[in-house]
């Protein structure tokens, strides 16, 4: 593959760089026990190339190598991140198809979890939610709750909402199931002129009144434009359920842009367009940050 002077180069080149453009950290795990100094190590890195179709010289250049190689370590550490969905009175197919057949065909294509809407505002309760929180966990779903928030200056409004989306959850809502969520997206325009500082108020007013295992849902531009860009302190301390959609996203390695969090625990990372082997309507499309065993100590106990 590598002539005698390549194979000198490339030492000479790994050698020079080794701890200054990178470690044996951000490599693939079979590199961890070789010594870059060595022959052995440069042949390792030209195989590399050679199956990740880069011009093959046994060299760890910043270039083309040293980026797919830390692609590559991010893909092994992450293959254990776990699919999910979400669903609400808007897809179609729960009626159509049956929500046996829609929760059965999504565990068959490999997805683990599930989100599913419960209320919304003050008054409206899913009427499904109980029947589709039921049949997916006997199809081998893992589910959670969310609520649709749409906050207003009133008085007492986040606490009404709660109330609303309690009844909602009521003896069906329990161990084992995922943490509820605040999907906190409403339109700028029925804001009724409520500031960033307004909207952080009432989030407060949720959750302290919720007082149960509850994340945070947003997306990317909501928390920028509307949210201020806030760190706030009660906010960042849950778990992020955060909405962006690359044009091309393979969700097995890559990453949201990060916001106010130390980090996310779950990324929707397809919305209305995503699609689920075997059914033909659209749904929003999840992964979660951490493999079954994690998603499973996420839950309720």
């Amino acid at each position: 593959m590598l002539t005698s002077n390549q194979i000198q180069q490339a030492i000479v080149f790994n050698t020079k760089l080794f701890n200054k453009s990178w470690t044996l950290s951000d490599l693939p795990s079979r590199f961890s026990t070789l010594d870059p100094t060595t022959q052995e190590f440069a042949l390792a890195v030209a195989d590399f190339q050679k199956s990740a179709n880069l011009s093959v010289d046994g060299k760890l250049g910043v270039g083309e190598t040293l980026p797919a190689m830390k692609q590559a370590k991010k893909r092994e550490n992450n293959k254990g991140r776990v699919l999910g969905f979400d669903v609400s009175g808007n897809n179609g197919e729960l009626k159509t198809l049956g929500v046996d057949k829609v929760f059965k065909t999504a565990y068959d294509a490999g997805y683990r979890f599930v989100y599913i809407k419960a209320s919304e505002g003050d008054t409206y309760q899913y009427s499904r939610y109980k029947e589709c929180t039921e049949s997916a966990r006997a199809n081998g779903l893992i589910t959670g709750p969310y609520h649709f928030a749409t906050p207003t200056p009133t008085a007492k409004d986040a606490q009404k909402e709660v109330s609303n989306f309690l009844k909602t959850l009521d003896k069906v809502w329990g161990p084992g199931q995922l943490p509820a969520m605040l999907d906190f997206e409403y339109p700028s325009k029925y804001l009724q002129g409520m500031t960033a500082k307004d909207l952080i108020s009432w989030t407060h007013d949720f959750i302290t009144t919720f007082n149960g295992p509850i994340g945070f849902y947003t997306y990317l531009s909501y928390w920028r434009e509307r949210l201020d860009r806030t760190k706030d302190g009660l906010l960042t301390s849950l778990p992020l359920w955060q909405a962006e959609y690359p044009n091309k996203v393979d969700w097995k390695v890559d990453e949201p842009t990060k916001i106010g969090w130390d980090d996310w625990t779950i990324w929707q990372f397809a919305g209305g367009g995503g699609r689920i082997p075997g059914l033909q309507g659209a749904y929003d499309q999840n992964v979660f940050n951490g493999d079954e065993n994690a998603l499973k100590k996420f839950t309720r106990s």
